[in-house]
């Protein structure tokens, strides 16, 4: 690893500028979420979409997710769409649950027309329960390109140590790595599909 890792206790600010910079030039970044570390790319750079299949060693026809602010188009969106069908709303708004759906399902504009250029058909959106995180993504524009730092196939990382080790195995450099002293929760979100405008739960 060629990138020194900042850490959110020693300056939180620093970390998530250096992270949001990143972003916007069109680089990938490792940061904690509320369930394992992630690897982000800025959602309106093809370029680090594409990097992300590349770091992971990621089968192309396996979409990846989108994490949204709080506050983003996308999250309002959503959590209508699911509040309409779903009593378990809070479990969602709390981080717990990846919505997938097909663009059309969701209310106009939830989705950027980039997404669809990148990954057409179905896409999958969560809104994380991390205060760091969730700064990030309200300053990079409300959503970013995110999955799970480690090489596919491999366990996900939720310690420091962890993410350190998971670096080291994907297939070339990242450009930022962001770490936390708090461990992630470690397991990963429910998925839910919003079809016909019904909700039901895909099994892992």
């Amino acid at each position: 690893m060629t990138v020194t890792p900042l850490r959110l206790e020693t300056d939180d600010q620093l970390a998530i500028g250096e992270a949001l910079a990143t972003l916007e030039n069109g680089g990938v970044v490792v940061f904690p979420t509320d369930t394992v570390y992630g690897l982000l790319g800025g959602i309106y750079h093809p370029q680090a979409y594409d990097r992300i299949f590349t770091l992971k060693r990621r089968d192309p026809a396996k979409p990846i997710a989108l994490l949204a602010g709080h506050n983003s188009v996308a999250a309002t969106n959503m959590l209508r769409a699911l509040g309409m069908h779903l009593p378990q709303q809070a479990l969602f708004k709390a981080g717990a649950a990846t919505l997938v759906a097909d663009p059309e399902e969701l209310a106009p504009g939830t989705i950027p027309t980039v997404v669809s250029e990148c990954q057409p058909g179905t896409v999958g959106v969560r809104i994380p329960a991390h205060d760091a995180l969730q700064q990030l993504l309200e300053e990079a524009g409300g959503m970013v390109w995110a999955t799970s730092v480690n090489a596919s196939g491999a366990e996900p990382a939720v310690t420091s140590d962890e993410v350190l080790a998971a670096i080291a195995d994907l297939d070339g450099d990242v450009d930022c790595v962001v770490l936390s002293s708090s461990y992630s929760r470690g397991a990963p979100s429910r998925v839910l599909r919003l079809q016909q405008g019904l909700v039901s739960e895909i099994p892992r």
